[in-house]
């Protein structure tokens, strides 16, 4: 099976970075997936969004870029495509930084690829089953592919989606292709996942669980409470309104700043976790003990 990571030459150039950040562009979605962290609060969310003209974006990068060098962006939302001027963004600043996009991949992005820096970007497709067609999608996999433009294709293990796992995998390797399985966080009925998790299911997507920082993703929840974190100092979040916070979880002195202020900056020093879940695995590059705070 052909494999989708990168070439050496471009891994070294995409993790040359010693700060990260995951922006949530926007909290807009044209799917309704049952599994999302803001299915049934679109709307709510939608409120939240802010849309600054694309050159206050630009020049919010630049000062990051000035401040740390070059960064890693991993842009998420929402679905980053469905942003305003998304591709003109990109397109700049994508000459500065690592650029990594999580999409539902349901958009062209034709453009999107003769435009942008390719050496500078990685697109990381997550493929949904009830909303997606696999041999449409399959399609632009493999133009991404050919542009060495995507590195993995995620899976969410939602429990009533793991039974068509086998036939999906089939499909997807009939093209050379595999999906890499993330574990579901969230509550179905009575259980609470990914502890909810049968032994038959762990077995399911044990053969293709993904890794994000060397870990495993989880299938039984680690606390990293009171645990020593880089976050907030090599990592943070970015909301739409450009509010960053330490990381994805709910700790008391979360936010840093916000990313479009003129003197916004990281944390110099690590500090304990606040956090009782790390469901994104963020704990797995950002420990203290764990090294060096790379995602």
């Amino acid at each position: 099976m052909k494999s989708l990571a990168l070439s050496k030459e471009k891994e070294s150039s995409f993790f040359s970075y010693t700060v990260s950040f995951n922006w949530d562009i926007h909290w807009v979605c044209n799917y309704d997936c049952p599994y999302c962290w803001f299915h049934g609060q679109w709307e709510s969310l939608r409120s939240k969004n802010r849309y600054p003209e694309k050159d206050r974006i630009i020049a919010a990068w630049e000062r990051v870029y000035a401040r740390n060098g070059r960064v890693k962006v991993s842009i998420t939302g929402g679905e980053p495509f469905l942003f305003p001027h998304f591709t003109d963004i990109i397109q700049a600043i994508s000459r500065m930084h690592s650029v990594e996009i999580i999409t539902n991949l349901s958009v062209d992005v034709t453009d999107f690829l003769d435009r942008v820096n390719r050496k500078n970007v990685v697109i990381n497709p997550s493929f949904h089953a009830l909303s997606a067609d696999a041999d449409t999608f399959i399609r632009k996999i493999l133009a991404l592919r050919e542009a060495e433009m995507v590195q993995c294709i995620t899976f969410l293990a939602y429990p009533p989606l793991i039974g068509r796992l086998p036939a999906l995998q089939e499909k997807f390797s009939a093209s050379d292709l595999s999906l890499t399985i993330q574990s579901f966080f969230g509550t179905m009925g009575d259980l609470r996942y990914p502890e909810g998790y049968t032994q038959e299911e762990k077995a399911a997507i044990f053969p293709q669980l993904g890794t994000r920082g060397g870990q495993p993703f989880q299938t039984e929840a680690f606390s990293p409470k009171n645990k020593l974190c880089n976050a907030g100092k090599n990592y943070g979040v970015i909301q739409p309104d450009g509010t960053v916070r330490r990381c994805g979880g709910q700790s008391d002195d979360a936010v840093v700043g916000n990313l479009f202020d003129d003197d916004f900056k990281m944390r110099s020093h690590p500090s304990p976790c606040t956090s009782e879940r790390c469901p994104c695995n963020e704990w797995a590059f950002l420990l203290y003990e764990n090294g060096s705070g790379h995602g």
